[in-house]
């Protein structure tokens, strides 16, 4: 092997030239479709707005023969937890030490035995994690073949997949608005701008800002409050977040007024070309205007005009306010790589098992509650290679 792994601690890794270029020009080349948990501005962002229990490293990979910088892997070290819910309800929490790779794709050349000292490099070098977490892997890419076929996962770990795979919509972006709208029937045109029109008549003229600044954040903090459910507004809202966000140039909402008050919010990040979308939260008592439908169509509008990005990816989900005609979707996975321990064998069963009952419940659930009508095939989320 002609590779070298080394460790670099956060504060080095983000004032090293050599290092920083080799990662911006790698950052280009990723095949990932969550590319910006992989920049040099993200690893920074989280450096200054850690989560607690989490520690922040960087692995980077030398080709011995030319002492270039051939491999860079973002991770969070800490504990991730999976919940065993029904309904509502958290019945159980399961616990595990584990590594999360940003962006789960590594930054490196798709050669299988370097993948191999990748992952050996990694356990050694966290010695009390006993998983990697890659949390949008695509289901047809390079990285997931290789944990499906390599001998040496196979022979060495486990790999599971959380809650099996699953859609995650995004749509692309021409380059012109009218263009993007060309590509809809005549009646959908119609019906979205009507909705804007009665929108407007019930609630006031419309106004969309976007807000990337860190001067603006406070307008962005006050709009969630007013119209987002307590438990919502308590789960998004995070000044300090959005702050440091937008001083790496990363955040990327939007917050729709009609008249005087606030009628919508999105919530997102973005990268050079792709527009993240985390959240669209509107006033409930609007919701027979469509506000949530609304702001997205004006705000695409603003993206392709204005921003040129080329992509919305709504990640996992079926997404509310989406004009579905526009969408793809394609299927990706939360995947955990993990050592082959009693504990982890248990944590996963039990995660599985957990998931094949309440599936069986909702089967029959819905059976009682229409007996006549066939119950569609609904696979649970399994370990891809068995324990």
């Amino acid at each position: 092997m002609h590779f070298s792994f080394s460790t670099v601690p956060a504060a080095q890794a983000l004032s090293d030239p050599e290092l920083l270029q080799a990662w911006q020009a790698l950052v280009g080349q990723s095949k990932s479709p969550e590319a910006i948990f992989q920049t040099p501005g993200y690893f920074e962002f989280i450096s200054v707005v850690p989560n607690i229990g989490n520690l922040q490293a960087l692995v980077r990979v030398r080709d011995n023969r030319t002492q270039h910088i051939v491999g860079i892997l973002p991770l969070r070290t800490g504990r991730r937890t999976l919940c065993l819910d029904l309904g509502h309800r958290t019945l159980l929490r399961l616990r595990l030490n584990t590594i999360a790779l940003l962006g789960s794709i590594p930054l490196l050349p798709d050669e299988p035995a370097l993948l191999d000292a990748t992952i050996a490099y990694l356990f050694q070098s966290f010695p009390d994690k006993t998983s990697i977490a890659m949390q949008a892997v695509p289901m047809r890419s390079d990285f997931y073949h290789y944990l499906a076929h390599s001998a040496y996962i196979r022979n060495h770990f486990g790999v599971f997949i959380k809650d099996g795979w699953r859609s995650c919509h995004t749509t692309p972006l021409p380059a012109s608005f009218d263009e993007y709208t060309g590509q809809f029937k005549a009646k959908k045109r119609y019906n979205l701008n009507r909705q804007l029109k009665l929108l407007e008549k019930d609630a006031g003229w419309a106004q969309l800002s976007r807000i990337e600044k860190p001067e603006q954040v406070p307008e962005l903090m006050a709009a969630i409050q007013s119209i987002a459910p307590l438990h919502i507004a308590q789960a998004v809202m995070d000044e300090k977040k959005y702050t440091a966000l937008t001083q790496q140039k990363m955040a990327l909402c939007y917050v729709l007024c009609c008249g005087r008050n606030v009628c919508a919010v999105i919530i997102g990040i973005r990268s050079a070309h792709t527009y993240h979308v985390h959240n669209i939260i509107y006033d409930q008592q609007l919701a027979a205007f469509s506000p949530g439908t609304t702001i997205l169509h004006l705000a695409t509008k603003d993206l392709i005009d204005q921003l040129q990005i080329s992509l919305i990816d709504y990640g996992y989900g079926n997404p509310e306010h989406s004009h579905q005609s526009a969408n793809t979707s394609k299927l990706r996975g939360h995947v955990f790589l993990y050592q082959k321990t009693w504990a982890n064998r248990l944590l996963f069963a039990s995660y599985a098992a957990f998931g094949q009952t309440v599936l069986l419940l909702k089967k029959l659930k819905d059976f009682r509650a229409h007996p006549l009508v066939p119950l569609p095939p609904a696979p649970a989320p399994s370990p891809a290679n068995s324990p």
